[in-house]
């Protein structure tokens, strides 16, 4: 018999919190392994419909998730640059549909400034594709690392990046919360994308501001390291809430299952049936 590949789901678990001090949840988010397609969004707080321009986003995905799923599947039989150039921009115009209906919602209503924050992931093959906009933010857990795979599109970032701040310094800087992009706040938008290759026992966080302002990334990376993906978010959220709970919090962590070579085609079929 020869060699094939088996493919079982990633798992992964979700989890969202109003916290401490909001009266209503503006965070919504997406998660289908069935598709290997990954979202969190947090309505931008202040403005008028920030719950409805993260639903709206969530439901722009999720009527997308299956076109996104099928030019994975594509990569991840022939995981060659081309491939993955299709799925990235893929993955950039599901980001640019959400921006032009949270837009139109928000220009309908007359409510300038609805929006929302994104960012999405799509696991494909041993690659992760991903877009964000906005503050809220995806980890890569590696080895006992924490390692930031986005960089916030905020005031404070910015200001970290000319080194005039330090990164815990904009944790509490007054100004944290200013974003310079966000879904649905312009016409038009720029998501930011990129592809990670990833390795064997690999964790993906994907999170709103809500636990990043609250909890220090020392503790973030000790937590994710947690044997149950269920039991790392209840910490994840709980550390949150235990730290002031000052916003909507939501975290999800993937545990991607990468394709592995089985030996004969029994062994692929119980895999698949697994």
């Amino acid at each position: 018999m020869g060699m094939g590949l088996e493919f079982l789901m990633p798992q992964f678990s979700v989890l969202t919190d109003v916290g401490l001090r909001r009266a209503n949840n503006e965070d919504a988010f997406f998660c289908a392994s069935e598709y290997g397609v990954y979202l969190v969004a947090d309505g931008v707080g202040g403005h008028a419909g920030g719950d409805d321009a993260s639903q709206l986003t969530v439901e722009v995905f999720a009527a997308n998730a299956h076109r996104l799923s099928a030019l994975g599947d594509i990569y991840q039989d022939a995981p060659d640059r081309e491939n993955g150039k299709l799925l990235l921009k893929a993955l950039s115009d599901v980001c640019c549909l959400a921006n032009t209906q949270v837009f139109e919602l928000g220009k309908a209503r007359g409510q300038v400034g609805t929006s929302t924050t994104l960012v999405a992931c799509v696991i494909a093959g041993n690659a992760a594709f991903i877009a964000h906009i906005g503050d809220s933010r995806l980890y890569l857990h590696r080895e006992g690392d924490l390692v930031p795979l986005t960089t916030d599109h905020s005031v404070v970032a910015e200001m970290v990046s000319q080194g005039m701040i330090t990164t815990e310094q904009a944790r509490k800087h007054r100004w944290r919360n200013l974003i310079t992009q966000a879904v649905g706040s312009q016409p038009t938008c720029t998501p930011e994308v990129r592809v990670v290759k990833l390795q064997p026992g690999d964790r993906l966080l994907l999170a709103t501001d809500g636990l990043t302002d609250m909890v220090d990334e020392p503790t973030i990376q000790e937590i994710v390291a947690d044997t149950e993906l269920a039991r790392a978010t209840r910490k994840l959220v709980s550390a949150a809430l235990a730290n002031g709970g000052r916003d909507n919090v939501t975290v999800a962590v993937i545990e991607p299952e990468l394709p592995r070579h089985v030996d004969g085609q029994k062994k692929l079929r119980e895999g698949h049936a697994a």
